[in-house]
């Protein structure tokens, strides 16, 4: 298992770096060794790329020579509250689908009731996790479990969904606040199988939602979500 450069226009190889030399994991559950491999390519942001492994933690490798400047297998610190077990056994990462905000120059993640936001500006990059239990309860959500992996991130405002029960929410990253939850989404049931929410884009003036029906929902957005930071 390796990542790989090449150059297009060149067509050429440049570098390769073996994920080999970070030796192997052990399944917490089985206790089984296991290679590590890429379960998502983050992006780049000051010449490094980040990626983010399947033992769920980062790496940074420069960009230009595929050097290993940076590998973070933990968060440093956790703040608030979360319904999740495992948040408070281990300092490991949720499985989320990660993004890089380059504006802030920060990696964020939203998993369960727990917000991710690793600070690539510090050094070395900072992992923080917030935990959001207090935040979902004041919607009345007691657990947020079926909160999806995939969200959308707007000037200071990430929007998310919890699929099982029918709504998107909006929080905000600057203060860690939730400050929208919608009510269900009325969908179509079928016969053979319950509706769930399965997608979510936003544009400036609007948030569309995809069921697992093949529906479509179109929100307006209020004039005042339109926050930039």
């Amino acid at each position: 298992m390796s990542i790989r450069a090449f150059s297009i226009q060149k067509k050429e190889h440049l570098w390769e770096f073996s994920l080999a030399s970070l030796g192997k994991w052990k399944n917490p559950y089985t206790d089984e060794e296991i290679d590590f491999q890429v379960r998502r390519f983050i992006g780049i942001y000051n010449g490094i790329f980040w990626v983010f492994l399947n033992a769920e933690g980062f790496i940074g490798l420069d960009i230009e020579t595929g050097e290993l400047k940076y590998r973070i297998p933990e968060y440093h610190q956790a703040i608030g509250k979360t319904s999740t077990s495992s948040y408070d056994d281990s300092k490991g990462f949720f499985r989320s689908d990660y993004l890089l905000n380059s504006e802030k120059g920060k990696i964020l993640g939203l998993a369960v009731d727990v917000f991710i936001e690793i600070d690539l500006n510090q050094e070395p990059p900072f992992v923080t996790q917030y935990g959001l239990q207090e935040e979902f309860e004041k919607y009345n959500i007691k657990k947020a479990n079926d909160t999806a992996g995939s969200y959308v991130v707007q000037y200071n405002l990430l929007y998310f969904y919890l699929a099982e029960q029918l709504k998107f929410g909006i929080l905000d990253i600057n203060t860690k606040e939730i400050i929208y939850v919608s009510e269900p989404i009325v969908v179509v049931e079928r016969d053979d199988s319950f509706t769930r929410l399965r997608d979510l884009k936003v544009s400036e003036n609007k948030v569309y939602i995809l069921d697992s029906n093949h529906t479509l929902h179109i929100f307006e957005k209020e004039e005042q979500l339109k926050i930039t930071t």
